[in-house]
């Protein structure tokens, strides 16, 4: 488990695909944009997500 699971509603997924993306620390976060984020994790997945997960990036 690392630091990124520290963040509020994040879990094991939401860290598995922070990690992917290149997110390994909360500081490497700071600044992101939600948005950014739902669209780094879209085109990770290679498909349109659920826009709950933008919610989420939110509230990060």
């Amino acid at each position: 488990m690392s630091e990124l699971r520290k963040i509020p509603n994040v879990g094991k997924t939401t860290e598995k695909d922070l990690i992917a993306m290149g997110y390994t620390t909360i500081a490497s976060l700071k600044g992101k944009k939600a948005e950014q984020l739902y669209k780094e994790e879209c085109a990770l997945r290679g498909e349109f997500i659920d826009r709950c997960q933008l919610y989420l990036y939110r509230a990060v």
